[in-house]
């Protein structure tokens, strides 16, 4: 179960705990950081503060 978007270990990198990926294309990025992860086998997908 892959994790994107926010990752707790690295928030201070990020910021901090706040929504990332606010425009369209940051959220493309996301899109495209996710897709792999389905051909991988991924059963599911966590995103957090993903928008």
């Amino acid at each position: 179960m892959p994790h994107i978007g926010l990752r707790p270990q690295h928030a201070n990198a990020m910021g901090g705990f706040k929504a990332q990926r606010r425009d369209e294309v940051a959220v493309d990025l996301l899109v495209r950081e996710a897709r792999p992860t389905n051909r991988a086998g991924a059963f599911c997908l966590l995103v957090e503060g993903g928008l």
